[in-house]
C-alpha cells in the first residue's frame, strides 16, 4: 500500500465525539507552533513520492476558529502551491461562505471531507459545498446505529458527485455492523478500515507512521 501524507492540527475543537481518539493522545497539549522547514520537508517528501497530495485534519479541528488560523492556512498553502500538492481537509465544523478565510480555502482545496454523526447535520450543507469544491461525507459506524440509519446516508447521496465513506470505529467495536454495511453497500459506498493510511505531521513537529503512538 503507498502511503499517504497528512498533516495533524491541533487548533482546538468544540466538539466532543464518543469515539474520538485524540482525547487521550500524548500530543493533545501540544502547542509548540508549527516549525516550518520541518514542515516543508514533509511536503517535500510528499512531492518526491509521487503521491501528488496531503490532507490536513485534526487533532483539533482544522477548521476550528478558522479566523484565528488564517496566516498559518496563507503559508501552508503557499508551500503546497509551489510544490504542486493537492490539498484535503477533513473537519466536522460547518463554516459558512460569509468566512472571508473559507471563500480563499475553496480556491486551493481540492476536496473538503465532512465529518458527521447525523444525516440531518451534514446534507444541505455537503450539498452547498458541492459548488465550490469536491465533497465527501464520512460518517463513523457506531453501536448506535443500526442497517435502516446507513440506509439514510447512502440514499441521501446515491447518484450524486458527493462521495459517502463509512469508517470502522476504532478497534472495531460497533457490533460487526461495518463489516455487515460493506458486504450491503460495497459497489455504493467507500469503506475505511481501522488502520494507518498515512505518514502523519503530528503537532510536535515530527512525522510518524502510525496515528497513535
Amino acid at each position: 500500500m503507498i502511503k499517504g501524507y497528512s498533516v495533524i492540527t491541533n487548533f482546538g475543537c468544540r466538539f466532543n465525539c464518543p469515539y474520538c481518539i485524540w482525547k487521550d493522545h500524548p500530543l493533545k497539549d501540544s502547542r509548540d507552533g508549527t516549525d516550518w522547514n520541518a514542515l516543508n520537508c514533509f511536503l517535500h517528501d510528499a512531492q518526491d513520492s509521487q503521491v501528488g497530495k496531503v490532507s490536513v485534519s485534526g487533532g483539533g479541528d482544522p477548521f476550528f476558529k478558522l479566523e484565528n488560523n488564517q496566516v498559518w492556512w496563507e503559508k501552508f498553502l503557499s508551500l503546497t502551491t509551489a510544490r504542486e500538492l493537492e490539498v484535503s481537509v477533513h473537519t466536522r465544523e460547518r463554516v459558512t461562505l460569509d468566512n472571508d478565510v473559507l471563500r480563499f480555502l475553496l480556491n486551493h482545496i481540492s476536496r473538503l471531507t465532512l465529518s458527521t454523526d447525523v444525516l440531518d447535520d451534514v446534507l444541505d450543507y455537503a450539498y452547498m459545498m458541492s459548488r465550490y469544491t469536491q465533497i465527501r461525507v464520512v460518517h463513523v459506524v457506531q453501536p448506535f446505529d443500526t442497517m435502516k440509519s446507513l440506509d439514510k446516508y447512502v440514499l441521501a447521496f446515491f447518484g450524486t458527485p458527493i462521495q459517502l465513506s463509512f469508517k470502522q470505529l476504532h478497534q472495531s467495536m460497533d457490533n460487526t455492523l461495518f463489516n455487515s454495511a460493506k458486504d450491503e453497500y460495497r459497489d455504493d459506498v467507500f469503506f475505511i478500515e481501522d488502520k494507518d493510511y498515512n505518514y502523519y505531521f503530528m503537532p510536535d513537529n515530527k512525522v510518524y507512521e502510525h496515528f497513535v503512538i
